[in-house]
């Protein structure tokens, strides 16, 4: 019997989901109001946890890689219950949520808005279960690698993260790990660095310069997130800068280039897809900087 209290399915599933690339996943933004919100999606029972068992999940990714395997395209070609676009793998990896644990109030992000959206409902806090992992990598299809990134959360709150790290680097698996790195000090970082040696790559969301990245992620410290760039450079590991366009930053983008290209950081410009409309005052001047795109 499944269960009807209303929230995403991306929390009911974040301790066993995978979001496999080619995949619309979470659904957050649609669930919480940002295009609509019908909520009655979320009483459906394919859109919960216990419509499914840890190993139809893993069949799931086994047919999924297969499929790909053969037509080089993603098994799901649209999601007719989110955005109707059409979806294609053109990335070998899988997205695994870790956690919805983050310090940061970003304005856009579901878990900021909940209060306001779903007052009678607790916002869960949870990581995805250890001996699940364990499972996963041990069984990940030879050529993908990992994506730890969250919708709701940061990676680097699971309490096992460097657990994780040194798993996935132990298997000669690499992992593409997205963070704001909120409440994390320049110590914590280098000893993160020191869990892995493989080419992986820890990616930054900094969102403008020292006077503008707190506009959006509220509680972001620059000058400490900016340190622990730079010593994952000095440490010899890939470091990317993801910098997400908005009206109070637009100006700075290639001030941010620079400053990342002369510490030998790798630049993202990367476009949001949260845009409330054209009055949107977070929405970028420039049109080219807003225009629709997968992904976040």
């Amino acid at each position: 019997m499944y269960h009807t209290v209303r929230y995403p399915r991306c929390i009911d599933l974040r301790e066993l989901y995978v979001a496999v690339d080619g995949q619309c996943m979470p659904c957050c933004d649609l669930s919480l109001g940002a295009t609509g919100g019908p909520w009655d999606l979320f009483d459906k029972k394919e859109w919960h946890l216990d419509h499914y068992h840890f190993d139809i999940i893993k069949a799931k990714m086994d047919n999924f890689t297969n499929t790909i395997g053969v037509s080089k395209k993603s098994p799901i070609k649209k999601c007719s219950k989110t955005c109707n676009d059409s979806w294609y793998n053109d990335q070998k990896y899988f997205h695994l949520e870790l956690s919805t644990r983050c310090t940061l109030a970003c304005p856009k992000c579901p878990r900021t808005n909940w209060p306001k959206v779903s007052p009678d409902n607790v916002f869960k806090k949870t990581d995805m279960k250890w001996e699940h992992i364990e499972q996963l990598v041990e069984g990940l299809p030879k050529g993908y690698s990992w994506l730890f990134q969250g919708s709701l959360g940061d990676p680097v709150f699971h309490p096992r993260v460097y657990d994780i790290v040194k798993l996935v680097d132990s298997k000669n698996q690499l992992f593409n790990l997205t963070t704001a790195s909120p409440a994390r000090t320049v110590k914590w970082w280098e000893e993160f660095y020191d869990c892995y040696e493989n080419p992986s790559i820890v990616r930054f969301s900094v969102d403008g310069l020292a006077n503008t990245t707190h506009m959006y992620r509220v509680g972001q410290d620059f000058e400490k997130v900016w340190e622990a760039m730079k010593l994952g450079v000095k440490l010899g590991k890939i470091i990317h800068w993801q910098f997400i366009p908005f009206s109070f930053n637009e100006h700075q983008i290639r001030a941010a280039r620079k400053m990342a290209e002369d510490n030998g950081i790798v630049f993202k410009l990367t476009k949001s897809n949260r845009w409330s409309g054209k009055k949107d005052p977070l929405r970028p001047k420039n049109r080219r900087l807003y225009l629709k795109q997968r992904g976040y």
